[in-house]
């Protein structure tokens, strides 16, 4: 995930970086870009990554503070104080291991924007060396203008999904700051079945599918 914030006065500003992940993902990098530097997240002890944050953040300095609430990192939250006529891109990368759940693997991503996005972007690329059987994608916000906005291309084994509203296409009424991007978007599919003893799949070193079939 990308995003890119700017403050476009002239004092310091304190905004916040909120995204809710999957109960099964986990956080494998966090960085943040400020005028071409890149900072990696790093963890620290909780009350002195506050302490440290709160005295950077009254010095008018940016600097961010990362919380989790949850068991299992439901959310990830960047609270960051950006210096006057700067801005700041969040990057956040996650894994997940997807499993096959009523016949079908899911790829679920929460979208709360809050505002209008001038570049709002959902891609996703998908590749099954067993070939795809089909792929869907939806999502709950999506009104009869915004449905043709999801382009899907499908092809023996790989999938390419993505959708990218105008900031006029995300308004709820025309002229208002408020946004219809507010909820779930689904991508589901699945991969071609042969009968047999089974398969294991690994990817880039990594287990990624078992299939077990019955034999008739």
């Amino acid at each position: 995930m990308t995003s890119v914030a700017v403050n476009k006065v002239n004092s310091s500003q304190e905004i916040f970086f909120e995204v809710e992940l999957p109960k099964t993902a986990f956080i494998t990098n966090f960085s943040m870009e400020i005028e071409g530097q890149v900072y990696v997240g790093e963890v620290k002890e909780k009350e002195k990554a506050k302490k440290q944050y709160e005295k950077a953040v009254s010095s008018g300095q940016t600097a961010g503070l990362v919380k989790a609430s949850g068991r299992k990192m439901e959310k990830f939250s960047v609270s960051v104080n950006i210096a006057a006529q700067s801005n700041v891109t969040f990057i956040l990368t996650y894994e997940e291991l997807l499993q096959r759940k009523l016949g079908q693997y899911e790829i679920l991503t929460r979208v709360k924007p809050k505002s209008l996005v001038q570049k709002f972007q959902i891609v996703t690329n998908i590749y099954e060396p067993q070939g795809l059987s089909y792929v869907d994608a939806h999502a709950t916000f999506l009104s009869n203008e915004l449905l043709p906005l999801v382009e899907k291309t499908v092809s023996d084994k790989k999938a390419h999904i993505s959708f990218s509203p105008t900031v006029e296409q995300q308004r709820k009424c025309p002229g208002c700051d408020g946004t219809l991007i507010d909820g779930d978007f689904i991508i589901k599919y699945d991969v071609n079945r042969v009968k047999g003893l089974g398969d294991i799949q690994i990817v880039n070193g990594y287990l990624d599918h078992i299939n077990f079939y019955i034999l008739s």
